[in-house]
């Protein structure tokens, strides 16, 4: 069976050249020619013939709507003395849904971050239905969260070793340097950016405490500059990092609320070999429910046991384990996926509607959670029933996205979708910017909701896009990759 190649590739903006199957029949021919030196006996029109076909195909390829780099692949037929035939040229495709899916993703994480008080709370203070709007478009964001990326990361890891797998060793370095290069330098930025919101909130002290191990001797000047405090170094000794908190920035992905992506997915992908087996073994992919279910159980454990201030950092260490270890199961449940599409993505069509159902039950299990979210006036960890749906969405969302793989949908998302991993790690940010250039603004929770979410969007968007033009900074986003691979 014929599948699909051209998936966007694990590297921003990169697709699958030649898929495991024909690699595996022009081996299989070239063992076939070996074996027999008077099947290889080509006359040279007939080379020349076939040189030209080649030179047809491309000139014919590179005139078509193909995304940069994509040139079409050359599928070879052999006659049965195992001479070559014909070189045709197959047309490239790429599943436009998971590029769109990746666009629509990074929006509603900005939303999802942009639909609180200044302090991240749900508005605790307004009415029920003042806050509505904030907290359905906070619900409904809810599916784009760190889970969704996950899969589709773990889906396109599967997508680009089908093409390239190389040593084990060699694959740890390649996913270092593309997830743990950017993560080590926006770290360090949201480090100190977080100094910005302190300042203008009051709470900078606690800020300095957190990141020097002397915070105390540093001392604030009167004056400052769009609301960001300016500081003096009154000792040496305030230089002196905190060890602690390092440790959980770096190792934790602690700096920010959302830096915890880049460490933990490359943890994930060190168990790759695993995966590896739900290709040819689906039924592995189910492991992830019994692992969602013990994280479950686990977290309540830790965090039930462990609260303590001098225990935080075990717990904070165990439960980061525990996550990466329950979440090999997302990594199963894509890679049997991909065994699906690999084989042929048609097979999942007909299930569209069923999957359409489960993913309706889903979004009533968010609609509950949303509903206690409203009632309580806080966040509500997801618990009993609508916890499977709260975490098993992102599996969904994608099975439904690929059995309509062949609907006809834009490709200005094959454009678009690249600069996702860009919007994810620059939005708070902008957030911070508003909560700080807003602070002491009287508005309504309408109002203010919606003008932040706005912001958010406009501004970090044309932030990626600007610094998409310099090349370092692309390199950080997952952008231009070639003029930096040798960091």
């Amino acid at each position: 069976m014929k599948w699909p190649v051209g998936y966007p590739g694990l590297e921003l903006g990169q697709t699958l050249c030649y898929s495991h199957e024909y690699e595996r029949k022009q081996d299989q021919d070239v063992r076939l020619a070996g074996s027999n030196r008077a099947a290889l006996s080509v006359s040279d029109n007939s080379k020349k013939s076939a040189r030209n076909m080649t030179q047809a195909a491309s000139s014919s390829s590179a005139s078509s709507d193909a995304m940069p780099g994509e040139g079409a692949e050359r599928d070879i037929q052999t006659s049965g003395f195992g001479e070559q035939a014909q070189m045709r040229p197959q047309t490239k495709t790429r599943i436009t849904a998971l590029d769109m899916s990746r666009t629509f993703a990074c929006l509603f994480v900005v939303l999802e971050h942009a639909t609180t008080d200044p302090r991240g709370k749900p508005f605790p203070d307004a009415d029920m239905l003042e806050k509505l709007l904030p907290v359905a478009g906070r619900v409904i964001s809810n599916v784009a969260r760190s889970e969704f990326f996950f899969v589709m990361s773990l889906f396109l890891l599967a997508v680009s070793l089908e093409r390239f797998v190389g040593a084990y060793g060699q694959q740890v370095v390649k996913q270092a340097k593309r997830l743990l290069l950017p993560f080590l330098v926006w770290t360090l930025i949201y480090v100190f950016f977080r100094l910005f919101k302190a300042g203008a909130f009051g709470y900078e002290q606690a800020i300095l405490d957190q990141i020097f191990l002397f915070g105390d001797v540093w001392k604030q000047r009167p004056d400052t500059w769009l609301g960001l405090p300016g500081f003096v170094l009154t000792h040496p000794a305030a230089l002196i990092p905190d060890p602690a908190s390092w440790y959980k920035y770096i190792a934790l992905g602690k700096s920010q609320y959302h830096m915890h992506f880049l460490p933990m997915l490359f943890l994930l992908t060190l168990f790759y070999p695993l995966y590896r087996l739900a290709i040819t073994h689906p039924w592995l992919g189910l492991a992830v429910i019994p692992l969602l279910l013990f994280k479950n159980q686990f977290d309540v454990f830790l965090y039930s046991n462990f609260y303590q201030p001098e225990l935080r950092l075990f717990r904070d260490t165990a439960l980061v384990l525990v996550k990466m270890t329950t979440y090999t199961g997302y990594g199963l449940a894509m890679f049997a996926i991909f065994g699906f599409v690999k084989r042929d993505v048609a097979q999942l069509r007909p299930f569209m509607p069923v999957f359409g159902l489960v993913l309706t039950l889903c979004l009533l299990a968010y609609g509950a959670h949303g509903w206690l979210i409203l009632k309580e006036g806080s966040w509500v960890n997801p618990k009993g029933l609508i916890y499977l749906p709260y975490y098993g969405i992102c599996l969904v969302i994608v099975l439904t996205l690929l059995s309509v793989s062949h609907w006809p949908w834009p490709p200005v998302f094959q454009k678009l979708a690249p600069y996702s991993f860009g919007v994810y790690l620059t939005h708070p940010m902008m957030i911070d910017i508003f909560d700080v250039q807003t602070k002491g603004w009287e508005a309504s929770v309408l109002v203010y909701s919606t003008s932040k979410i706005l912001f958010a969007w406009a501004t970090t968007i044309a932030t990626v896009y600007l610094l998409s033009r310099l090349p370092f900074w692309a390199w950080s986003m997952g952008l231009k990759r070639k003029r930096w691979n040798q960091l």
